[in-house]
C-alpha cells in the first residue's frame, strides 16, 4: 500500500510541476494531454515520444544553424525546417519554442536574417 501512495504523490508532483510549467507559458494544454495518452496507450508512450521528440528537434536546430552560418543563406530551406520543427513542437505543446518557430518561419520567409538576430535575442 505504501508503494501506490508514493506513486500516487510523485504522479500529483509530476501533474503540479506541468501545470507550474502551463502557467509560465512554458507549455500549453497539448504537452498535459500528451502526457495523458499514456493513460490509454500504455505507461511508456510519452516517455518513447519525448526523447524522439528531443532528437529529431536537435537535429533540425542543427541544420537550422548551419544554413544561418552560410554566407548566402537558403530561406526556402530555412523556412521549411521552421515548419517541420514548429509542426512537433506544437503537437508536444511547447507553445513557446513554437511562437519562436513561427517568427523563424517569418523571418525566412521575408528573406531576412537580421530579423533571425533579433529573435534570437528575444528568446
Amino acid at each position: 500500500m505504501a508503494g501506490l501512495e508514493a506513486l500516487e504523490a510523485l504522479t500529483d508532483k509530476l501533474y503540479d510541476f506541468i501545470q507550474s510549467m502551463e502557467d509560465e507559458g512554458i507549455v500549453d494544454y497539448h504537452f498535459k494531454d500528451c502526457y495523458s495518452m499514456k493513460e490509454a496507450n500504455g505507461p511508456f508512450l510519452f516517455i518513447e515520444i519525448l526523447p524522439t521528440y528531443i532528437s529529431d528537434s536537435e537535429t533540425t536546430l542543427a541544420q537550422m544553424t548551419n544554413l544561418l552560418d552560410e554566407p548566402i543563406v537558403n530561406y526556402n530551406q530555412l523556412e521549411q525546417l521552421c515548419i517541420k520543427l514548429q509542426g512537433g513542437t506544437a503537437c508536444i505543446g511547447a507553445c513557446r519554442m513554437a511562437a519562436s518557430c513561427g517568427l523563424l518561419r517569418h523571418a525566412a520567409a521575408a528573406g531576412n536574417k537580421d530579423e533571425y538576430e533579433i529573435i534570437k535575442l528575444m528568446s
